[in-house]
């Protein structure tokens, strides 16, 4: 501890000028000042970290110290004031917070993680449940037949050793709308033809096709016939009829329909009724979709993995179970439903065999699902039958914005005919020339 100043009396003998020869007793006090502040901070520190381990703390300084400092130059006759060291407050009260529960918190935590494995756990099960291959054919069939609309856009191709056809197709479905596109391109001995087709049907039932291109195919089939298509009348009338039809809509309505089919009209209503209720009866659906979970005809031959999102299947198809949920599906609703609109509407199990599709090896199957909506994004059938391949590749979409817009013009069924009447005529000349030159 410093020692303490001594306190200066004034005198009244001695004159301002002996007070001011003693600047080593003023340079002494003003150090003793800065020790005892210094010492006062220690003390105000100590009572700080107090008053953090203790909930009641009444830090005091008992002995009151006082100093004068020398004011140069002013007559120390004057008395100096002392200045008193500052006194800490004799009570200060400041509350600390409660010491917490931790027992109680450790209680809360692993409650917490119980409930977030739990969760977890259960969310893990129904996304693995989800997830299971036979769920999500049987989902895919399901958002098959309860799409709004449907795209179906890919390739049919066919070829041995002397042919081979590719063709290009674009299906579209909304409501009772459909539309296809067709584009075949035809390879024979070397030489390539493409023919363009086309097909509608629209909001009333009315049926549109059109085909173009085909003179290029017709003229390839006149030079590989016999003297028939070679025969100058004959080809001319197949050229004539070919003019008026290449790349012409040609219409067939409701009314045309039914001069072959006897209450189209009221049939394809009931129909349209039948299927538009069933997209939108949720217990009609659960049905169908039961149908197949008790019989599922598809058989999973091979998992494919995930690609793009889509988990892929190699599958085939087991007839006894095909059978089986063909009978119990003729008892389903939508199928009683559609059979009153039209008794001709049957599914005959006879021409079912029971021998199990799996045993085969030359068709090769192969579907891809999409993980989340488990809609179809792919389907592709390859086989190898006696030396002709066939192969099947489609990738459709659902639910997208699809329209379906009739052409503006056409021709009739009826002036089809009248065209036809003329080719006809003029080959049944021939016939009649040529059997009258053999006799």
């Amino acid at each position: 501890m410093p020692e303490e100043p001594q306190d200066i009396v004034p005198q009244s003998d001695v004159t301002p000028q002996n007070t001011y020869q003693q600047p080593s007793n003023i340079s002494q006090n003003i150090q003793q000042s800065d020790d005892i502040s210094q010492n006062l901070n220690q003390n105000l520190n100590i009572t700080s970290q107090n008053l953090n381990q203790e909930s009641n703390v009444t830090p005091q300084i008992t002995e009151q110290q006082s100093y004068f400092v020398p004011q140069v130059g002013v007559d120390s006759s004057t008395p100096i004031a002392p200045l008193a060291a500052p006194i800490i407050g004799s009570q200060i009260n400041t509350p600390l917070p409660q010491k917490k529960n931790n027992k109680k918190m450790v209680i809360i935590i692993v409650i917490a993680l119980i409930l977030s494995l739990g969760i977890g756990v259960a969310a893990f099960a129904a996304y693995s449940w989800y997830q299971t291959p036979q769920k999500v054919i049987t989902d895919s069939l399901v958002n098959v037949i309860t799409a709004d609309t449907s795209i179906y856009s890919g390739t049919v191709s066919v070829s041995n050793d002397e042919v081979k056809a590719v063709v290009d197709i674009t299906a579209k479905q909304v409501d009772v709308t459909g539309s296809l596109a067709a584009k075949l391109t035809l390879t024979f001995k070397g030489d390539k033809y493409i023919v363009d087709g086309n097909a509608l049907i629209d909001k009333i039932g009315d049926i549109y096709f059109k085909v173009e291109n085909i003179s290029d195919i017709l003229d390839m089939y006149k030079s590989n016939s016999g003297d028939y298509l070679k025969d100058p009348a004959v080809s001319t009338a197949i050229d004539k009829f070919v003019k008026k039809v290449d790349g012409t809509w040609i219409k067939i309505s409701n009314s045309d329909i039914e001069k072959y089919i006897a209450d189209y009209s009221t049939t394809k209503t009931c129909i349209s009724d039948a299927v538009g209720k069933f997209k939108d009866n949720k217990k009609q659906i659960a049905e169908v979709s039961d149908t197949y979970s008790k019989n599922q005809f598809i058989v999973i031959d091979k998992s494919l993995g995930q690609k793009d999102g889509s988990f892929g299947y190699r599958v085939k198809t087991d007839n006894k179970l095909l059978k089986t949920f063909v009978e119990d599906f003729k008892r389903t609703e939508v199928y009683v439903a559609l059979h009153k609109c039209d008794s001709d509407y049957e599914i005959n199990t006879d021409e079912i065999t029971n021998n199990s599709s799996t045993s085969q090896t030359e068709v090769i199957t192969e579907v891809w699902i999409d993980a989340l909506s488990h809609r179809a994004t792919k389907i592709s059938v390859d086989s190898d039958y006696y030396g002709t391949k066939y192969s099947v590749i489609m990738n459709p979409k659902y639910n997208q914005k699809v329209e379906i817009v009739a052409p503006s013009s056409s021709i009739s069924l009826t002036e089809l005919a009248t065209y036809y009447e003329e080719y006809n005529t003029a080959t049944s000349d021939y016939y009649d020339s040529y059997y009258a030159s053999i006799q």
